[in-house]
């Protein structure tokens, strides 16, 4: 009896997306051995073929036409690595309507949309599979989802987002400005494209909001000397010293903590 082939497709080849590809190329000899079948990439969708041909040992698998794959009846499997909102949610709700499992690490879209392509997901049937897209890369969807299934979870906490860690850590110990510290994050390759989606909705610019941040900080600091919160932005990003400098001289603690309620 012949082996069973998955064939599988790559949006984009970024950083990312070459690292997808080199890991599946690696670990071929193992993939029947783990999976019970092979593992094939047979297209990678990219913007500019000449430039990609580079990073893969068969050009003939690249393409720049979505067509080409949606409306393949052999590819099981599409893996959305090209980030963003669109074209990404387009070709993810097209891949699932068209009978496809999907793959993405896309944050932004997941936190945007997540729920309309997981309902789409259900209703045609197909997997969404996302968690690579959630507290980088660490198993905790799949384990929630199955292994944990008999229990009753009304709160997650952790530190889910590493390069605001680093950044407010730097901020705190260090004394370090903002600016100072997103560099050094930057230089040591820790700052992600999307990694100011980890921090919005309140502005800090102002003294009203600045006061907002410190009330909430006394309000909800209720783990030791760790004080929580959520969502905190700024188009002026240096007001956070101003926060940092108030709660320290009360005896608080900066932490970046994701706290989900149910």
């Amino acid at each position: 009896m012949s082996e069973r082939c998955i064939k599988a497709a790559l949006l984009g080849l970024g950083t990312v997306g070459t690292g997808v590809y080199k890991v599946l190329k690696n670990q071929e000899p193992e993939m029947v051995s783990k999976l019970g079948a092979k593992v094939q990439i047979k297209k990678i969708m990219v913007r500019n073929l000449e430039k990609a041909a580079a990073k893969v040992d068969d050009p003939s698998v690249l393409t720049d036409s979505w067509k080409e794959i949606v409306e393949d009846p052999e590819i099981e499997i599409v893996i959305e690595l090209i980030g963003g909102m669109e074209p990404a949610k387009t070709y993810i709700l097209e891949a699932l309507r068209a009978g496809k499992h999907v793959v993405t690490a896309n944050k932004d879209l997941i936190a945007s949309e997540g729920k309309v392509i997981m309902d789409t997901a259900a209703e045609y049937g197909r997997d969404f599979l996302h968690e690579a897209a959630v507290a980088g890369g660490i198993p905790i969807i799949r384990p929630l989802k199955q292994c944990l299934a008999g229990n009753h979870i009304t709160e997650v906490m952790g530190i889910v987002n590493g390069t605001t860690n680093f950044i407010l850590t730097k901020m705190s110990n260090e004394g370090m400005e903002f600016d100072e510290a997103l560099k050094l994050a930057q230089d040591l390759g820790y700052h992600t494209v999307f990694w100011s989606m980890a921090y919005k909705d309140y502005d800090i610019n102002d003294q009203p909001g600045t006061d907002y941040v410190i009330n909430h900080f006394k309000k909800y600091h209720h783990c030791g000397a760790i004080a929580l919160l959520h969502n905190v932005s700024s188009s002026n990003a240096n007001a956070l010293d101003t926060v940092l400098t108030n709660l320290e001289q009360e005896g608080y603690r900066f932490g970046n903590l994701d706290d989900l309620i149910k």
